[in-house]
């Protein structure tokens, strides 16, 4: 038996995304969305109506939206996302797109295998129930090019990761995370691994941009005079606990002004005195000499004299029978003219205290000597 078949082709309105999504068609109206490639079903209402999702031919997928996703959102789409959005289809989409999603203050579900990566763009013009509060359920691997939300991203305490090795390199990785300290205590981790000379870098338009609880962070960009940082202590200590206290320093001090109830100065012995005597001025500027064996030759190492500036030394010279005097002086080794006083050198006195004070002056780096003696006792 033989039966005629009547074909009729039907088209559908049409149009890009740009103009679909403006177009409000009447109850029941199916248009054909041809930058996206989807249907769109309108209710005389909305806007560009709602869209059904068809997903492109690619390997076997997720097994795809499942439930209400809101009052006018897609409803209770199941299967895979494939061609026609067939149930349990074979193929599925290896990319979903979300344009419209009716789901405002809750996260989307998605359920998928452990193989499946979902590459999404953003997440535009989201609105529906307050009831739709959904979550992402997955083992796989997420990539989004972009999320916008108007409310809390939630994430769980492994935080965020980077990607390795984001610069090239091997085994760098960087994290932000939740950890605790025991207990409640909480703290926020950030974490980069591999390179000595990583960084944290916190990016603010001025250098008092950078704030905890609301005081500014002193750092070497802000800190130092006119800063207004208040250093409460000095290694440990109140201001109050340096005062009137011993300057104890072995570098050269400088003062506009000195004013002393008394002055201790320690003196260094010296017994033997033959030939060239190293006066060590570390230890101090005057020398106490017993049992002088000659007249000796005074090195004073350690005068450290800047150039322009001058310096007194003195010997003290408990003299016997024989008196002997300090006849000549080098300084670190290099010998140096004594100016005497009254231009000649003196005599020791027998069995008495002499004192010969020598005052040495630097200017630029060429010493003069002036010395004089006195005689006690």
């Amino acid at each position: 038996m033989t039966s005629n078949v009547t074909i009729r082709q039907y088209l559908l309105r049409r149009g890009n995304s740009a103009v679909s999504s403006t177009y409000t068609g009447p109850l029941g109206e199916i248009t054909l969305d041809t930058t996206w490639r989807t249907l769109r079903i309108h209710d005389g209402i909305t806007p560009g109506g709602n869209l059904i999702m068809l997903g492109a031919t690619g390997a076997t997928g997720a097994t795809g939206l499942q439930g209400d996703m809101g009052a006018t959102g897609l409803q209770g789409i199941q299967g895979s996302i494939g061609p026609q959005g067939s149930p349990g289809g074979a193929t599925g989409a290896t990319g979903i797109s979300v344009i419209g999603a009716n789901i405002a203050s809750g996260n989307l579900l998605l359920t998928l295998s452990n193989s499946t990566i979902i590459n999404t763009g953003s997440v535009i013009g989201a609105t529906g129930p307050a009831s739709s509060n959904q979550t992402l359920n997955t083992n796989s691997n997420v990539a989004f090019n972009n999320i916008v939300s108007t409310g809390i991203v939630y994430l769980s305490t492994s935080g965020l990761r980077f990607p390795n090795n984001a610069f090239g390199g091997n085994g760098d990785t960087a994290t932000i995370s939740l950890t605790t300290a025991g207990g409640e205590a909480t703290r926020m981790t950030f974490t980069m691994t591999n390179d000595a000379d990583d960084r944290f870098n916190f990016a603010a338009p001025s250098n008092d941009g950078l704030l905890m609880n609301n005081n500014v962070v002193w750092h070497a960009a802000n800190d130092g005079t006119g800063s207004g940082l208040d250093a409460d202590l000095w290694d440990g200590n109140n201001f109050s606990d340096y005062l009137n206290q011993p300057v104890k320093t072995n570098s050269d001090v400088s003062f506009n002004s000195i004013t002393a109830v008394q002055i201790n100065e320690k003196f260094a012995a010296i017994s033997g005195a033959i030939g060239v005597v190293v006066h060590n001025c570390s230890n101090g500027r005057i020398f106490n000499h017993n049992n002088i064996a000659a007249n000796f030759t005074c090195n004073f190492s350690n005068l450290n004299i800047n150039s322009g500036h001058a310096s007194a030394v003195s010997l003290i010279l408990n003299q016997g029978a024989t008196a002997f005097i300090a006849n000549a002086v080098q300084i670190s080794g290099v010998g140096q003219t004594i100016n005497w006083l009254n231009t000649s050198t003196p005599t020791g006195n027998a069995n008495k205290k002499d004192i010969i004070s020598f005052t040495i002056l630097n200017d630029s780096g060429t010493h003069t000597v002036f010395g004089q003696l006195s005689s006690f006792g």
